[in-house]
């Protein structure tokens, strides 16, 4: 039988988690994870070699002027600071750095019955965003097309991509995909690979209260083992 400090811990502990389950469930971005083969050898990948290319989504986007939707195409862009963003991070096996955020951004998420495209990089000539090729070379575009291997259902009107309800969740799991990933650097050369996988799932954002309730329960924790000890 628990001691009674012992079982007050333990039920503030499963009231923190399931606090922190319930956070997490309201916030959630969408990762696309693709798994891709390189076309050819050189600037430091290997032909026919796999790599992973993982684009995070924010939690949400709101509708803005760039945005547009019928029955053959959802089209969603984020081209100003002012907007939410579409793309909170981009990294894999296959790339180095730390997304950062351009000043001039160009992002869009094209969705149409049989492919989509995604692209993600500063708007202007030679920009760079904190993503490097695997032999450092600064990247100034990252884009994939998805052609095969899965059907979109476009949505005539606005829906928000992202978050538990958003568009993507319709579409979650992993599927034989075809199509490419195309690495521009600032220089203008392009590296190629060929898709062969593509996992579409969600990611929940852990927001400050949960960070909260974890340091309050260490704390609780800590103040238990140190009475328990003087005891």
């Amino acid at each position: 039988m628990y001691s009674r400090p012992r079982r007050l811990f333990l039920a503030m502990a499963s009231a923190a988690l399931l606090g922190m389950s319930t956070v997490a469930s309201a916030s959630a971005q969408t990762v696309f994870t693709i798994t891709a083969t390189a076309d050819s050898t050189g600037v430091g990948y290997t032909a026919t070699q796999a790599y992973t290319f993982v684009i995070t989504s924010g939690a949400s986007f709101a509708s803005n002027g760039n945005d547009y939707f019928n029955s053959s195409e959802s089209f969603w862009a984020e081209y100003d600071t002012g907007d939410d963003q579409l793309v909170t991070s981009l990294g894999g096996t296959g790339l180095s750095g730390t997304y950062t955020r351009p000043t001039a951004i160009w992002n869009e998420l094209d969705v149409h019955s049989s492919y989509m495209t995604l692209r993600t990089g500063p708007d202007d000539f030679d920009g760079a965003f904190g993503v490097t090729r695997l032999d450092t070379a600064d990247l100034h575009s990252f884009y994939t097309r998805i052609d095969s291997g899965i059907s979109f259902t476009p949505s005539a009107t606005y829906v928000e991509p992202f978050g538990p309800s958003g568009y993507f969740s319709n579409y979650t799991g992993s599927y034989s995909a075809g199509g490419y990933v195309d690495l521009r650097d600032t220089a203008g050369t392009h590296t190629y690979f060929t898709i062969t996988n593509l996992s579409i799932s969600a990611a929940a954002i852990p927001e400050p209260s949960t960070y909260a309730a974890l340091a309050g329960l260490a704390g609780l924790g800590l103040a238990m083992l140190r009475r328990r000890r003087a005891a």
